[in-house]
């Protein structure tokens, strides 16, 4: 909000940022979160990547705004 009220092509840059970064902190945070688990001694793995993030987090919403039109 802040950039926006200074620079909006600023704002505009830090929004695309922040669109690419989403897959990477959510794909980190899982792998994170499975590593730190365990069952009965058996500790999990996240085998998902980068690029399965985003077609799940961006390309699936992109795709479902086109067909809904």
């Amino acid at each position: 909000v802040v950039a926006s009220q200074y620079s909006p092509t600023a704002a505009l840059i830090l929004l695309l940022v922040l669109f690419l970064l989403i897959p990477f902190i959510v794909v980190s945070s899982l792998r994170f979160n499975a590593r730190s688990s365990s069952y009965r001694n058996v500790s999990f793995r996240f085998h998902g990547t980068y690029w399965q993030a985003v077609i799940a987090f961006v390309g699936w919403p992109i795709l479902a705004m086109l067909t809904l039109t």
